[in-house]
């Protein structure tokens, strides 16, 4: 496996670690009542606010999800990492498939550039069949 490949790899794991902690960070806080917001709705002109208890059910799900997302994209990247030496193609899709859930543009790019290049990754040509 290239470098560069387990270097951007490992990059995404990285940030795509820091942003599963923050949201778990921010699910306990929206669940706890630490983070109160003013949330409000508005329906055929008419502006209606919505109940602290409310809001903080809707941002505790949405935070939630971001960090169940998170676990399986930081999964998805380690496998892809680890398995890049024995299966190029399964470990690009994998690599492909947690860019897309991840979530975070970071890793996204950077597991979408690795996942191509070991999609893409040909063998080099004999030195011998060129010369002749």
């Amino acid at each position: 496996m290239e470098k560069s490949i387990k270097i951007m790899t490992i990059i995404g794991i990285v940030v795509q670690g820091l942003a599963t902690v923050f949201s778990l960070l921010f699910m306990v806080l929206a669940a706890s009542g630490v983070m109160t917001t003013d949330v409000s709705t508005t329906v055929n002109g008419e502006v209606d606010p919505v109940d602290a208890e409310t809001a903080a059910a809707i941002f505790t799900v949405l935070f939630l999800f971001l960090f169940i997302f998170g676990i399986i994209s930081i999964i998805l990247g380690a496998i892809g990492m680890f398995k890049a030496s024995k299966n190029k193609k399964m470990s690009g899709i994998l690599l492909i498939i947690g860019a897309v859930i991840s979530g975070n543009i970071i890793t996204f790019a950077l597991w979408l550039v690795s996942g191509i290049k070991l999609l893409t990754n040909n063998k080099p040509k004999d030195e011998i069949s060129d010369l002749s």
